[in-house]
């Protein structure tokens, strides 16, 4: 009950066939989508073993229910103590018995043969099905999903918001790169260098340049503004347009790019820090060492265009306009620099002690060390690949010698960066002696970026630093975050659908659960590269909040609650036909030819003197005929029963079945599902990171998983499930937070498929990732299409979102 009889919020679920749920907003318990009818129902788990008494959002039902008809589980009963070795245990010793074992197992099935026999004939006087249950002609059940909402960005504009049709579209090279935003960036502002509105420029051949290419920039030609050297020997920011009127000339000015980071030069101006949330010490720490850094920093971009014979440097604080000008609102320069180094003359880089430390003297040991700060920064890595080739790039050091130090391009990996192996590829593809596939290029650099740090401008800052990488450049939005920003960027361009294989990637760093599963992730657990993977769904759309519209992809719903004989097919030979027909017909046989005899006896003693002796004999020997072999078919009941309905499978009804926990006895399982331990079901070899074989006698042999494997939860907060897998007859044993509730299967690689096992968030309709298996190809010949649906990497819990 609540206080003041306050009513609990309602959430609503709309399923796929449009019928309306309404759930407490505050109900934490995991839901799935029911195969049958498509309906939102509580997530119940079957478990074995002790699972742990935690409190867990899901309902536990405990060891799953034997559903086998009685007259299988009879038959079990008889042959318990002789039971065949399952095939993977074929080759081990422990499974070759003694002789006297045998004798011993052969006198437990002679004692319990004739119960068997007497209680088999009573029970097949019942009808009843014996081969399993067939569901959707044998397929997988299907996930009934689907969605209803719009995404934020379509891959076909047609399917935006109506408010959105009439905006340009994603992939317009001359659209507006910033959407909104208000950037502070650190930079003096001088009341001289107001940007003017280029509607009152004058209508010459280059203003209409500028207007087209820097008004609503696709892809920069020149900087906006530039330092140019003074004859005093100092420099004046411009604006580049009016340098070139009053040269008469059309040529683009060269110009040095000068490269630094601001974990070494402080170049906020007062006014700026004012509005930070510093402590006082600091601040005034800043305000001190601005002004001397800024001018520094000067200093060296007119050194440098002096020693290269250009007219100017350009210089970020310096050249990226004013943020506090009344005329222009939007400062698309902030995310063009990467144009602005191609375009460059050449490039130095700025080098200082770490603000942490702003006293330390100049050494080759310190120098060495603000080298590799600079380099652990995200955007200078960008810088030094798009920088021109044909110059050595100058390193000036604040308090070392007055001559620079010049370094060629192809030496900066070994000397900036610990990851030189992997920016050497980068730094190769970009001075053409290597060529990278746009797959290859956009993996590598995320791997890259992904280890550097930065003072974020925005959640996408990541995918931002890649854009400059790239030819087409989607509108920056700072409501993106860092997924968002990516996928939008991977749509925009031919990247060889990298976003569809990241989806198919199961983190290396995170199968265990110790981390979020980040996007940027691009190592996978089992060491498979990005073009490794081949996609077998499309990105139609991103969705917000980290989310993306799948299209295309096969899936089958998990079931969890139990395990109910599953019905199969082995080869009907005449003799198994004959058998079944003799089975079915025993008890039949067996009591006419009873009833038979009995009124032969009755009738020759009442009317012995009038029938003859002759005849009787006969009708007795006929009826001893029918008698004789219906016992034998009694008595060899428990034999056929088995001989008819075990044997090689050609073909099982498909099916996914979750268990909580790691079963002790995988024969167990199947026995639950067919009726018998036929040795089919066995464990995975590769299906999972928790999958071991090893070999012997020349073949592959898989292993149960480590024994140490507890479905008690760990500090990282995963617990173990086990997926079985009818129709390929595989069990495999992964780590999740939460049961998944289906297997998407997104991609293929190494010659299976790629199984993505989702949870379903039913307050945003999303299959969320909880981890990846792989699945042998087999499988899509039973798997559904999923109508598309919304995905996300992570469930929002593990992200700190709320439920």
């Amino acid at each position: 009950m609540h206080l003041h009889g306050e009513k609990k919020a309602k959430l609503t679920h709309r399923d796929a066939f449009g019928r309306i749920v309404k759930i407490d907003e505050d109900d934490d318990r995991e839901y799935r989508i029911r195969p049958d009818d498509g309906k939102l129902e509580l997530m119940e788990v079957q478990s074995f073993g002790d699972v742990g008494r935690d409190r867990v959002p899901w309902n536990r039902i405990g060891k799953p229910k034997n559903k086998t008809p009685a007259l299988i589980r009879l038959s079990n009963w008889t042959f318990s103590s002789v039971r065949k070795t399952m095939l993977q245990d074929y080759y081990s010793p422990i499974s070759r018995t003694t002789w006297v074992q045998k004798y011993q197992r052969a006198l437990i099935v002679a004692l319990k043969w004739l119960p068997s026999c007497i209680l088999m004939m009573f029970m097949l006087l019942i009808p009843q099905n014996l081969e399993g249950e067939e569901r959707n002609k044998g397929f997988y059940d299907p996930i009934r999903y689907r969605d209803w909402g719009y995404t934020k960005v379509a891959r076909n504009p047609a399917e935006n918001r109506p408010s959105r049709s009439h905006q340009e579209h994603e992939d317009d090279e001359s659209a507006t790169l910033l959407q909104e935003q208000s950037l502070q960036p650190s930079r003096p502002c001088l009341d001289h260098r107001r940007i003017p509105s280029w509607t009152s420029a004058v209508s010459d051949s280059d203003s209409l340049m500028d207007a087209r290419y820097d008004d609503m920039p696709g892809r920069h030609f020149r900087p906006r503004y530039l330092c140019f050297l003074t004859p005093e020997g100092g420099s004046t920011t411009r604006l580049v347009s009016d340098w070139v009127r009053e040269q008469d000339n059309v040529t683009n000015p060269e110009y040095v790019f000068v490269s630094y980071t601001r974990k070494q030069f402080t170049v906020a101006t007062e006014d700026e820090l004012k509005s930070w949330s510093i402590p006082e010490e600091e601040r005034r720490l800043r305000t001190r060492l601005g002004p001397e850094h800024r001018q520094l920093l000067k200093e060296y971009g007119a050194k440098s265009a002096r020693a290269a014979g250009v007219p100017a440097f350009w210089l970020d604080f310096e050249c990226l306009g004013c943020s506090h000008s009344s005329v222009v609102t939007d400062n698309d320069d902030v995310w063009r620099i990467c144009d602005i180094v191609r375009a460059a003359h050449s490039m130095i880089i700025a080098l200082g002690p770490s603000f942490s430390n702003p006293e330390e003297p100049f050494s080759a040991a310190a120098k060495d060390y603000w080298f590799h700060e600079w380099g652990t920064r995200l955007w200078t890595l960008p810088e030094i690949l798009l920088c021109p080739p044909e110059h050595r790039i100058a390193i000036y050091t604040a308090g070392g010698p007055q001559t620079p130090e010049q370094l060629a391009k192809r030496n900066f990996a070994s000397r900036a960066w610990s990851d030189a192996k992997t920016v050497r590829q980068l730094i190769d593809h970009y001075e053409g002696s290597i060529h990278l596939t746009p797959l290859e290029l956009v993996s590598i650099a995320l791997e890259c970026f992904e280890t550097r740090t930065t003072e974020q401008r925005s959640g996408g800052d990541m995918a931002y630093a890649l854009m400059g990488l790239l030819r087409r450049r989607p509108r920056v939005d700072r409501s993106d975050s860092s997924f968002e920003a990516f996928a939008r960027l991977s749509l925009a361009n031919d990247s060889d659908e990298l976003l569809e294989r990241l989806i198919c990637m199961l983190p290396a760093a995170t199968h265990d659960g110790a981390h979020a599963a980040q996007w940027h992730h691009v190592r996978d657990a089992w060491g498979v590269r990005l073009w490794d993977i081949e996609p077998l769904t499309q990105v139609a759309g991103i969705v917000e909040k980290d989310k993306v519209l799948l299209d295309g992809a096969y899936g089958a719903s998990i079931t969890w609650k139990s395990m109910k004989p599953h019905a199969y097919i082995v080869k009907q030979t005449l003799m198994r036909k004959v058998m079944k027909v003799l089975l079915r017909g025993s008890p039949a046989y067996l009591v006419l030819s009873l009833l038979w005899v009995a009124n032969l006896s009755i009738a020759y003693r009442d009317e012995r003197k009038y029938v003859s002796h002759a005849f009787v004999a006969f009708l007795f020997a006929l009826s001893l005929s029918f008698l004789v072999p219906a016992v034998l078919v009694a008595l060899c009941g428990p034999w056929m029963l088995r001989k008819v309905y075990r044997g090689k499978f050609w073909s099982t009804q498909a099916s996914f079945i979750g268990v909580e926990g790691i079963p002790a006895d995988i024969g167990e399982c199947e026995t639950l599902l067919f009726g018998y331990n036929h040795g089919r079901l066995q464990w995975s070899a590769a299906g999972s990171v928790h999958s071991r074989h090893h070999l012997r006698h020349g073949e592959c042999v898989p292993d149960a998983p480590n024994p140490h494997l507890t479905s008690t939860p760990n500090p990282n907060h995963t617990r173990v499930f086990t997926l079985i897998d009818t129709f390929n007859m595989t069990a495999t044993a992964f780590t999740a937070a939460r049961p998944p509730s289906a297997v998407v299967v997104c991609g293929r690689e190494g010659g299976m498929l790629r199984g993505v096992l989702c949870s379903y968030d039913w307050r945003s309709q999303t299959f969320c990732r909880e981890t990846v298996v792989r699945v042998r190809t087999l499988a899509l010949d039973r798997l559904l299409r999923v109508d598309r649906f919304r995905f996300a990497l992570e469930h929002p819990e593990a992200c700190g979102g709320t439920r």
